[in-house]
């Protein structure tokens, strides 16, 4: 359900600080349809700055 989700909205933000949840969705929304399995590829980088708070990172 999630990736319909991802799809079906536009996510936008002027504010810097929310650059990298911005970032975050993005990366979701690119592999959103690809399967569970698959990893992100080693050149992308994955937002946790910002996005995470550090006991989760």
């Amino acid at each position: 359900m999630l990736p319909w989700i991802l799809k079906a909205l536009a996510f936008r933000c002027d504010k810097p600080q929310m650059q990298p949840v911005m970032d975050a969705l993005e990366l979701l929304k690119e592999y959103a349809d690809k399967p569970h399995q698959e990893s992100y590829a080693a050149d992308k980088p994955v937002p946790m700055h910002g996005v995470l708070s550090p006991s989760w990172q």
